[in-house]
């Protein structure tokens, strides 16, 4: 859910809880049987919080934001980040369970959980980077260490904002998959720096880096170390809303 707006007047007299609670209604006729889990983004810093924390709902994922910029110097100390190929799926899918289980950790369930890796997976991963590229508005970046080792992936979409917003093009990189051995400051530092000469090719703007671990954590440290500063977080609700908060 994004852009729930409530005109002053009205606030505090339950009109935000009915549209959450009209929203979840159809959400949940739409899915049928299938699991169905409602998520919020909310921008940085906002009233609302406190409104979707009263209702039951927990930040899981948070985002940072930094300009695109065409800038072709790597990130230092030996890093580098290259588009990755089929010779990288079972790194990848190695570096998948991780990042399985720090969503869990954070309590995301939108996504699924950790996969065994064994060689249907690989496969699958392999023939998926191995596919002929188009446009560099969709791909799967690598992180290597100095040593030539791919250490940290994530997966980079520039596209279009949807109304009601300005019409303009935006980055999103997610996906931070880290090899939590390591300190993840390199690692993510070299990724940003390719994905934002892709999203400014692209013809973007900004650059989002989404699916972060929260404020104080390594990770997002490691966000704001780069020159990103904070935009939004994705706050979840697993159990529904009961008539009578409605």
């Amino acid at each position: 859910m994004r852009s729930l707006v409530v005109a002053a007047r009205a606030r505090k007299l339950g009109a935000g809880r009915a549209l959450l609670a009209k929203l979840e209604a159809i959400a949940r006729s739409l899915s049928g049987a299938a699991p169905c889990v409602l998520a919020a983004e909310v921008l940085e810093p906002n009233p609302a919080h406190a409104f979707y924390e009263r209702l039951g709902y927990r930040p899981v994922s948070w985002t940072t934001r930094i300009a695109a910029h065409d800038d072709a110097s790597r990130s230092g100390k030996g890093w580098h980040a290259r588009l990755a190929t089929s010779q990288d799926a079972y790194a990848v899918a190695t570096l998948e369970v991780p990042l399985a289980m720090r969503r869990r950790a954070n309590g995301d369930e939108r996504f699924d959980r950790a996969r065994e890796v064994d060689a249907s997976f690989v496969g699958v991963l392999a023939a998926h980077l191995g596919r002929a590229r188009g446009p560099l508005e969709q791909c799967e970046i690598v992180a290597v260490d100095p040593r030539g080792a791919v250490r940290a992936c994530a997966s980079l979409t520039v596209g279009s904002l949807d109304p009601p917003f300005v019409p303009a093009r935006r980055g999103l990189l997610g996906r931070f998959a880290i090899d939590p051995a390591m300190d993840c400051a390199p690692a993510l530092a070299a990724l940003v720096a390719l994905a934002r000469r892709l999203t400014h090719v692209a013809g973007a703007q900004m650059l989002e880096l989404t699916d972060l671990d929260p404020p104080g954590t390594p990770m997002y440290a490691a966000a704001l170390a780069v020159g990103a500063a904070p935009w939004s977080r994705i706050s979840m609700r697993a159990a529904p809303l009961r008539e009578s908060q409605t």
